[in-house]
Protein backbone atom coordinates (compact mmCIF):
# COMPACT_ATOMS: atom_id res chain seq x y z
CA UNK A 1 0.00 0.00 0.00
CA UNK A 2 1.29 3.06 -0.71
CA UNK A 3 2.42 5.43 1.36
CA UNK A 4 0.51 8.89 1.97
CA UNK A 5 2.52 11.12 0.96
CA UNK A 6 4.32 9.06 -2.39
CA UNK A 7 1.77 9.91 -5.21
CA UNK A 8 0.13 7.44 -7.07
CA UNK A 9 1.25 7.18 -10.82
CA UNK A 10 -0.51 8.94 -13.02
CA UNK A 11 -0.72 7.50 -16.81
CA UNK A 12 -0.15 11.21 -18.16
CA UNK A 13 3.19 11.56 -16.44
CA UNK A 14 4.48 8.35 -18.50
CA UNK A 15 6.28 9.32 -22.12
CA UNK A 16 6.25 6.91 -24.78
CA UNK A 17 8.83 5.16 -26.07
CA UNK A 18 9.22 3.30 -28.77
CA UNK A 19 12.11 0.11 -28.77
CA UNK A 20 12.08 -1.45 -31.77
CA UNK A 21 9.03 -3.38 -32.42
CA UNK A 22 8.02 -2.83 -28.49
CA UNK A 23 6.46 0.31 -27.57
CA UNK A 24 5.61 1.20 -24.02
CA UNK A 25 5.28 3.80 -21.77
CA UNK A 26 6.89 4.60 -18.67
CA UNK A 27 8.00 7.53 -16.23
CA UNK A 28 10.84 9.93 -18.07
CA UNK A 29 13.45 8.20 -15.19
CA UNK A 30 13.50 5.01 -17.22
CA UNK A 31 16.21 4.44 -20.23
CA UNK A 32 15.74 1.10 -21.94
CA UNK A 33 18.37 -0.89 -23.58
CA UNK A 34 17.71 -3.32 -26.24
CA UNK A 35 19.64 -6.41 -26.28
CA UNK A 36 19.38 -9.50 -29.05
CA UNK A 37 16.80 -11.47 -26.38
CA UNK A 38 15.04 -8.82 -23.97
CA UNK A 39 15.23 -5.15 -23.42
CA UNK A 40 16.38 -3.86 -20.06
CA UNK A 41 15.03 -1.04 -17.91
CA UNK A 42 16.66 0.64 -15.54
CA UNK A 43 15.64 3.57 -13.35
CA UNK A 44 17.93 6.95 -13.30
CA UNK A 45 18.71 5.65 -9.66
CA UNK A 46 20.13 2.34 -10.42
CA UNK A 47 17.82 0.38 -7.84
CA UNK A 48 17.03 -2.86 -9.33
CA UNK A 49 16.44 -4.08 -13.40
CA UNK A 50 13.33 -4.54 -15.37
CA UNK A 51 13.77 -7.22 -17.85
CA UNK A 52 11.50 -7.72 -20.85
CA UNK A 53 10.92 -10.29 -22.86
CA UNK A 54 8.36 -11.03 -26.27
CA UNK A 55 7.88 -14.46 -27.19
CA UNK A 56 5.41 -15.53 -30.21
CA UNK A 57 1.97 -16.43 -29.43
CA UNK A 58 2.53 -19.77 -29.71
CA UNK A 59 4.75 -19.89 -27.11
CA UNK A 60 2.31 -21.44 -24.97
CA UNK A 61 -0.69 -23.06 -25.99
CA UNK A 62 -4.24 -21.99 -27.02
CA UNK A 63 -5.49 -22.27 -23.96
CA UNK A 64 -2.91 -21.56 -21.44
CA UNK A 65 -4.24 -20.91 -17.81
CA UNK A 66 -2.83 -17.98 -15.79
CA UNK A 67 -0.65 -20.47 -13.68
CA UNK A 68 0.92 -21.94 -17.17
CA UNK A 69 1.91 -18.67 -18.70
CA UNK A 70 3.34 -17.75 -14.63
CA UNK A 71 5.20 -20.95 -14.92
CA UNK A 72 6.47 -19.38 -18.33
CA UNK A 73 7.52 -16.12 -17.38
CA UNK A 74 9.15 -17.86 -14.20
CA UNK A 75 11.04 -19.76 -16.39
CA UNK A 76 12.45 -16.82 -18.57
CA UNK A 77 13.05 -14.67 -15.74
CA UNK A 78 16.34 -16.25 -15.42
CA UNK A 79 16.53 -16.78 -11.47
CA UNK A 80 15.61 -19.53 -10.12
CA UNK A 81 12.31 -19.50 -8.85
CA UNK A 82 10.12 -22.07 -7.33
CA UNK A 83 6.65 -23.14 -5.65
CA UNK A 84 3.99 -20.09 -4.96
CA UNK A 85 4.92 -16.71 -5.35
CA UNK A 86 3.57 -13.62 -2.94
CA UNK A 87 1.73 -11.44 -3.77
CA UNK A 88 -0.64 -12.71 -6.48
CA UNK A 89 -1.91 -10.59 -9.00
CA UNK A 90 -4.24 -12.08 -12.10
CA UNK A 91 -6.61 -9.25 -14.32
CA UNK A 92 -7.68 -8.66 -17.67
CA UNK A 93 -6.09 -6.01 -19.82
CA UNK A 94 -8.63 -5.56 -22.45
CA UNK A 95 -9.58 -9.21 -23.84
CA UNK A 96 -5.89 -10.53 -22.86
CA UNK A 97 -4.78 -12.22 -19.34
CA UNK A 98 -2.21 -10.55 -17.35
CA UNK A 99 -0.51 -11.63 -13.67
CA UNK A 100 2.47 -11.33 -11.42
CA UNK A 101 3.81 -12.42 -8.63
CA UNK A 102 6.79 -11.93 -6.34
CA UNK A 103 9.83 -14.29 -4.97
CA UNK A 104 12.77 -14.34 -3.47
CA UNK A 105 16.01 -16.43 -5.36
CA UNK A 106 19.20 -16.19 -3.09
CA UNK A 107 19.88 -12.72 -1.88
CA UNK A 108 17.52 -11.17 -4.74
CA UNK A 109 13.60 -9.99 -4.96
CA UNK A 110 12.38 -10.71 -8.04
CA UNK A 111 8.73 -9.84 -9.27
CA UNK A 112 7.86 -11.61 -12.26
CA UNK A 113 4.95 -10.78 -14.69
CA UNK A 114 3.33 -12.06 -18.13
CA UNK A 115 0.99 -10.49 -20.52
CA UNK A 116 -0.57 -12.67 -23.00
CA UNK A 117 -1.65 -10.69 -26.00
CA UNK A 118 -2.59 -11.74 -29.65
CA UNK A 119 0.64 -10.48 -30.91
CA UNK A 120 2.99 -12.24 -28.32
CA UNK A 121 3.48 -13.02 -25.09
CA UNK A 122 5.16 -10.58 -22.80
CA UNK A 123 7.30 -12.10 -20.11
CA UNK A 124 9.16 -9.70 -17.97
CA UNK A 125 10.90 -9.55 -14.36
CA UNK A 126 12.42 -6.73 -12.08
CA UNK A 127 14.98 -7.72 -9.31
CA UNK A 128 17.20 -5.87 -6.74
CA UNK A 129 19.13 -6.99 -3.52
CA UNK A 130 16.27 -8.87 -1.11
CA UNK A 131 17.47 -6.26 1.74
CA UNK A 132 16.02 -3.22 -0.24
CA UNK A 133 12.43 -4.80 -0.94
CA UNK A 134 11.14 -2.73 2.27
CA UNK A 135 12.36 0.58 1.07
CA UNK A 136 9.02 3.18 0.05
CA UNK A 137 11.55 3.89 -3.47
CA UNK A 138 11.25 -0.10 -4.14
CA UNK A 139 7.69 -0.08 -3.96
CA UNK A 140 7.36 2.88 -6.01
CA UNK A 141 9.89 1.20 -9.04
CA UNK A 142 7.30 -2.19 -8.53
CA UNK A 143 4.41 -0.28 -9.09
CA UNK A 144 5.74 1.59 -11.93
CA UNK A 145 6.98 -1.75 -13.50
CA UNK A 146 3.53 -2.78 -13.21
CA UNK A 147 2.43 0.41 -15.05
CA UNK A 148 5.12 -0.45 -17.58
CA UNK A 149 4.91 -4.27 -18.49
CA UNK A 150 0.87 -3.15 -18.88
CA UNK A 151 1.25 -0.95 -21.12
CA UNK A 152 3.46 -2.65 -23.17
CA UNK A 153 2.27 -2.71 -27.32
CA UNK A 154 3.28 -5.14 -30.33
CA UNK A 155 2.71 -5.13 -33.62
CA UNK A 156 0.39 -6.55 -35.27
CA UNK A 157 1.56 -9.81 -37.07
CA UNK A 158 0.45 -7.62 -40.27
CA UNK A 159 3.01 -4.85 -39.57
CA UNK A 160 5.77 -7.31 -38.47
Amino acid sequence: MPASDEPELDQRSLERFDIGPVALNAPAEWQFYPLDDRIVGRHTSKVGVLQIKVLPPDAAIAAASHEMFMSLARDMSGYELSGTGADPAKERIGCCMAGGESFRSGNHFVRVWYHHRPEGIVVASFSCKAGRTGERSVARLIRECDKIVATIRLPSPADA
